[in-house]
């Protein structure tokens, strides 16, 4: 009896002791985000930086709520979608350009393309979510 006992109880355990971790993240965050802006941004602009899954989720979903101005989207991810889309990742200085910048900051899924991107999608992957998709087409067909 005793060593089908044992595994149950260190699986619950684990299991607890796992969905607290999960718990606590998320207010871990809040409280970087809050303290130490500089801290949070420089961890999500690094795209190739390995991080633990249950991080990663939780700083996607800080992404997708609203008013995250102390991470800009547009500064990190909207030059490798460029990329994606096989153009300079530079953004022109146009009103073009600006529009492309605020509905990147603006945008409802940054964490569903901060996502993405880290784990390398295509442009026709991020065609499904980004919403300067239309416009990042446009320019990759337009002649240069």
């Amino acid at each position: 009896m005793m060593p089908e006992t044992a595994p149950r109880q260190t699986s619950r355990w684990t299991r607890f002791a796992e969905r607290c971790h999960r718990a606590s993240l998320r207010q871990q965050l809040q409280e970087v985000r809050y303290g130490s802006p500089g801290v949070l941004a420089t961890l999500v602009e690094d795209l190739a930086r390995p991080l633990d899954p249950a991080l990663e989720r939780e700083l996607a979903r800080l992404l997708d709520e609203p008013g995250h101005r102390d991470i800009a989207p547009a500064r990190t991810l909207l030059p490798v979608m460029r990329q994606r889309y096989g153009l300079d990742p530079m953004v022109a200085r146009t009103p073009e350009g600006r529009t492309m910048k605020a509905t990147c900051n603006g945008c409802p899924a940054a964490g569903r393309c901060w996502r993405a991107l880290r784990h390398g999608a295509s442009a026709a992957q991020c065609r499904e979510f980004c919403p300067n998709a239309p416009a990042l087409e446009r320019e990759a067909d337009s002649p240069r």
